[in-house]
């Protein structure tokens, strides 16, 4: 344990922030990457795979929502499945519409 760096705003996140509080935009940066692996993820040929990552992609989804006051979405049925049969670059045109219509800090850009 000694060898894992406990900085609180270590070397990966340097540019400043106008607001209080954790880099909420880093944060979102990171689990949208998350979500475009997990996306291909569930597309795999192993169903067992496949079915664990469209749990997980549930879950990132509604994450990635709630953190860009987005949460609304989520309340589609089957908004999850349907994003999953998504090809990669529709569900990258859906992540560029809620990054331009959702923010981190609550407030419409």
């Amino acid at each position: 344990m000694d060898d894992v760096p406990l900085e609180s705003n270590g070397p990966a996140y340097q540019r400043r922030e106008v607001r209080e509080g954790p880099p909420l935009d880093y944060v979102a940066e990171k689990l949208r990457a998350s979500l475009e692996s997990l996306h291909a993820l569930t597309q795999a040929a192993d169903a067992d795979v496949a079915c664990q990552a469209r749990i997980a992609f549930h879950y990132g989804v509604v994450s990635y929502l709630a953190l860009k006051n987005m949460l609304a979405a989520s309340n589609a049925p089957f908004f999850s499945e349907r994003l999953a049969a998504m090809p990669s670059t529709a569900f990258e045109q859906w992540l560029d519409a809620i990054d331009a219509g959702g923010s981190v800090t609550g407030l419409a850009l």
